[in-house]
C-alpha cells in the first residue's frame, strides 16, 4: 500500500506538475522589495476626531446617555421603558441562565455514552 502511494507520488512529479506548485508556493514567501518605504499621510496631522460625529466619553455626559428618552418628554415612552427595566433581567441573572441552560445540556447530552450502575449486593 506504501509503495503504490510512493509511486503515484514519484508519477507526478515526474510529469513535472510537482515542481511548479512547489515553487509557486515558495514564491509567496519573497518579498517584494527592499526600496518600499511608508508613504507620507498628509491629513493625519489635521484629523479631529471631535468631527464626522466622533466624540470622546469626556465630552458626553454620562448620566444623559442613561436617560436619553426622557429627552422626548413623552410619558408613554417613559413607561414602556420602566415597564421593560423591571421585566427584563440584569446582566448577572442572565449570565446564571446561561450557566444553568448549559448544565442542562450537559445532563441531557450524557445519556449519549454508556452509563455504569452498581447493582447491591442482593442481586446475584
Amino acid at each position: 500500500m506504501i509503495g503504490e502511494k510512493a509511486t503515484t507520488v514519484w508519477r507526478i512529479c515526474r510529469q513535472g506538475f510537482l515542481l511548479p506548485v512547489v515553487a509557486l508556493f515558495f514564491s509567496g514567501c519573497a518579498t517584494l522589495g527592499p526600496d518600499y518605504q511608508e508613504p507620507e499621510v498628509d491629513w493625519l496631522q489635521q484629523w479631529q476626531p471631535d468631527l464626522y460625529g466622533q466624540r470622546t466619553a469626556a465630552d458626553t455626559p454620562s448620566m444623559a446617555l442613561n436617560f436619553w428618552w426622557r429627552q422626548f418628554n413623552d410619558p408613554a415612552l417613559n413607561a414602556l421603558i420602566a415597564a421593560a427595566q423591571q421585566e427584563s433581567p440584569g446582566a448577572k441573572l442572565a449570565g446564571l441562565r446561561v450557566l444553568e441552560s448549559r448544565a442542562v445540556l450537559g445532563i441531557a447530552d450524557s445519556t449519549r455514552y454508556p452509563q455504569l450502575q452498581q447493582l447491591g449486593a442482593d442481586a446475584s
